[in-house]
């Protein structure tokens, strides 16, 4: 990183008890983390561990994304989401599922 006298660093010091927030959008739309293509969906990135390459590789989270955030305070919708992301990518007919009741 660079400081504003334009000296490189490789760490800053913070004082204890400042609150720090990091933009998960900003994250996981970052054209120098994910490379040229960030802005555009693809699923296929997060389906394989081999679609996601460089510093994406980095960042911690469910597939590399902070969009559950992590941890003991991860998101509650998380394994919902993702299992409806995986039906909506099968091609599979879900209103099909639905008719029969």
């Amino acid at each position: 990183m660079c400081t504003q006298s334009g000296e490189m660093t490789d760490s800053i010091s913070i004082a204890k008890g400042t609150l720090i927030t990091i933009s998960g959008a900003a994250i996981n739309r970052s054209l120098a983390i994910w490379g040229p293509d960030a802005k555009e969906f693809k699923p296929d990135r997060w389906l394989t561990e081999d679609g996601i390459s460089g510093k994406a590789k980095e960042v911690q989270g469910h597939r590399h994304l902070l969009t559950f955030v992590d941890g003991p305070r991860t998101c509650l919708g998380k394994d919902f989401a993702v299992a409806e992301f995986k039906v909506s990518d099968s091609n599979e007919p879900v209103l099909m599922l639905f008719t029969a009741i």
